[in-house]
């Protein structure tokens, strides 16, 4: 599973934006999308443990064109993702450009 971070999403900060964390609890565009897309490949996952990568955020003053969502390498189904996914926010994260699929691809080779 890869998340894209980039800028072109919008400021998570601002209501309307693909991912902007609604503090009433309502999903925002890609809660929504990972809890879609994740309840079908979930069907064809054994363990129900996947792996999952950020890409586009900056860190510290560096863009990071891959890098670990969550606490392990791999998350426990749905719900494990999208915690995970929650988690990158509560951390200095910053959107950034450009948008690069090459290293979360190569990282999902591996």
């Amino acid at each position: 599973v890869a998340i894209d971070f980039t800028a072109s999403n919008g400021d998570p900060r601002q209501p309307g934006t693909l991912h902007n964390i609604n503090l009433n609890g309502q999903m925002n565009d890609y809660q929504k999308a990972i809890t879609a897309v994740g309840s079908i490949i979930a069907k064809y996952d054994h363990n129900q443990r996947f792996p999952v990568w950020g890409f586009g955020a900056k860190f510290d003053g560096e863009i990071r064109h891959v890098f670990q969502v969550g606490d392990s390498e791999q998350l426990n189904g749905i719900s494990g993702i999208l915690e995970g996914y929650r988690s990158v926010f509560s951390s200095p994260l910053r959107m950034s450009e450009p948008t690069v699929f090459s290293e979360v691809i190569q990282s999902a080779e591996a």
